[in-house]
């Protein structure tokens, strides 16, 4: 045995003073030499190299980054940028400074490469589109749950489109139990959150309370015969069902749209009527807070609603 350990600490010796000495290295399925010129040769023809993926915060907690370092930042630019440390500031390698993300003029992809526009309220900032992952952002799916014994038994996180039709999802996005927006595989892209109870207060707070108007002042100016008219007035999805009365003013571009909901019994209601959205906070081991907007009030609605029954999710900026 003695004999053996001894041979096997002379080959790793043997090898590490090989690599030492040829200071290169290939990496490839074809066993070609790397080229003369390089310290480390990648080939491949069906594959690509991946640098580490995180968002700007995290980015920017790097310790003392050394000039040269690269990282894939998501949420910097439009669609994310591939950035370089250059010894004074990060930079797009692409060309130019390095994007900062500004709310209401960048947007943000999810893992599954959907976009989303955001949108600055008060000291928050929000996506101003419903939700629409099939992914949790670790890569983890998110289960496609659509019969309705199996949903309403759910302890676990799940999505689906209204009534299991998937021509809904690019209009209105997903509807999600409550048990994914608490995920510890997280629902939004990095550096967003699913919003608290608090933080939807927040939300209202600042722009005057959960009273008539302030309701319509979140809804879409999107609907049937809109009196508003131009582009406000339409019968095309997505957009509000008809009310002369209570009808959306979007002042603050928050843009709410009714996706509808599916109740814990697996039954869908009222899409073009009906806006849901999930907070992250439980009120109790079976209800968890969250807010709506009708087509037929002018308030925001606080209830709180059976874990497992499905609503849209809005993202909120960490």
């Amino acid at each position: 045995m003695k004999m053996k350990t001894t041979k096997i600490i002379l080959l790793a010796m043997l090898i590490s003073l090989g690599l030492n000495t040829m200071a290169q290295v290939a990496i490839n399925i074809d066993g070609s030499a790397p080229d003369e010129s390089a310290i480390l040769d990648l080939k491949s023809t069906d594959k690509g190299f991946l640098p580490p993926r995180m968002n700007e915060l995290e980015r920017d907690a790097i310790n003392s980054p050394v000039a040269g370092l690269v990282v894939w930042c998501n949420n910097c630019g439009a669609t994310g940028e591939l950035q370089v440390y250059n010894g004074t500031a990060w930079v797009n390698m692409i060309g130019g400074a390095a994007a900062s993300f500004v709310c209401g003029t960048s947007g943000v992809t999810d893992i599954d490469g959907n976009t989303y526009n955001t949108v600055q309220i008060g000291t928050q900032c929000w996506m101003n589109e419903n939700l629409k992952t099939t992914t949790y952002n670790n890569g983890t799916p998110i289960p496609n749950v659509t019969s309705n014994s199996a949903w309403s038994n759910l302890t676990t996180g799940a999505y689906v489109w209204y009534n299991n039709d998937i021509t809904w999802k690019d209009l209105y996005g997903g509807l999600y139990n409550w048990y994914a927006t608490v995920d510890p595989n997280g629902l939004c892209p990095s550096g967003w959150h699913v919003p608290t109870n608090d933080e939807w207060t927040a939300l209202t707070d600042y722009i005057g309370g959960t009273g008539s108007p302030h309701g319509n002042e979140l809804k879409s100016c999107r609907q049937v015969n809109s009196p508003l008219g131009g582009g406000c007035n339409t019968t095309e999805h997505p957009r509000w069902s008809e009310n002369n009365t209570h009808y959306g003013t979007d002042d603050y571009g928050f843009s709410g749209l009714p996706g509808g909901f599916r109740l814990n019994d697996g039954a869908f209601y009222n899409i073009g009527y009906y806006g849901d959205w999930w907070s992250s906070t439980e009120s109790s081991s079976y209800n968890a807070w969250g807010r709506n907007l009708l087509y037929n009030y002018g308030s925001v609605g606080v209830n709180y609603y059976n874990k497992p029954s499905g609503f849209s999710v809005r993202c909120l900026r960490d």
